[in-house]
């Protein structure tokens, strides 16, 4: 699980690595936790997709969560590459998403 985690993780990386960064994030850290969520999410339905259908299917996800977060992909871009330059945040923002996936799990073994 991990394993896919990371390859999620670079993969995203790699997807939105042709852009400019800023010092300082233009989004928060729990917006962009709930952003990258959704994103890996996106990526692990994908993950038994045709190559040529996975390309197609990612950039409509990307397209949707930009859309349903209200965030451009460039404002998103923009704070992949200031989080790619500062472990400690990502680490801050990986902490948010961790949280709420536990969250979620426990509602689900837990009935609630």
């Amino acid at each position: 699980m991990k394993k896919n985690i990371i390859i999620v993780v670079l993969a995203f990386f790699t997807f939105f690595s042709c852009t400019k960064g800023t010092d300082k994030m233009s989004l928060s850290r729990e917006k962009m936790a709930n952003i990258l969520l959704d994103a890996h999410l996106a990526e692990s339905a994908s993950v038994y997709l045709s190559s040529k259908q996975k390309d197609s299917i990612s950039q409509i996800y990307y397209q949707q969560i930009a859309q349903i977060h209200d965030v451009s992909t460039e404002e998103f871009k923009q704070n992949m590459e200031i989080l790619s330059k500062n472990p400690i945040e990502m680490e801050k923002v990986y902490k948010i998403i961790k949280d709420s996936i536990t969250s979620k799990e426990k509602q689900v073994v837990g009935g609630h």
